[in-house]
């Protein structure tokens, strides 16, 4: 669709079909590559940090944790398929269980059991130490393909 997708980070992580992958083995990397990218997509992460630093456009896609604390308004702020702004505060497209702010995995500092409200996800590549179910967590399969597209498709135009 004439959009170019790399993917940055470390050669030992994980990576997704599709897109390149662009070696970043540092945050300081990363943020170069957002700062001469048209935009970024991604996770409540440092790089939702350093896009705001850089000054870059971006999606962010939240799950377990809620922009109120760091979502940037120059972001598009997913929160289970639907945008959030700063007047929502602490509410707006969240489900009863948000925030939980932490991850649900066993790669978390601070474990917790097993989400309650996982979906079945159609994504056949995820990793399966992490995912062995092939599940995810409701707050996080809402951010679909089409839905973050949409809003790719604005930041770019």
């Amino acid at each position: 669709m004439g959009v170019e997708v790399v993917q940055i980070g470390a050669v030992k992580e994980e990576t997704v079909p599709g897109p390149a992958r662009l070696n970043t083995p540092t945050i300081r990397h990363g943020a170069a590559v957002q700062k001469f990218s048209r935009l970024f997509i991604g996770g409540d992460s440092i790089f939702n940090h350093t896009s705001q630093a850089v000054g870059k456009r971006s999606v962010i896609l939240w799950g377990s944790t809620h922009p109120n604390g760091s979502g940037y308004d120059q972001n598009v702020n997913l929160v289970n398929g639907q945008v959030w702004t700063r007047e929502m505060g602490n509410g707006g497209p969240t489900k009863d269980c948000q925030p939980c702010y932490r991850e649900f995995n066993h790669m978390s500092v601070h474990p917790k059991p097993p989400c309650p409200n996982l979906v079945p996800h159609g994504i056949t590549t995820l990793p399966e130490d992490e995912y062995p179910s092939g599940t995810l967590n409701a707050c996080v399969s809402a951010n679909t393909l089409e839905i973050v597209w949409k809003y790719v498709q604005e930041l770019l135009s």
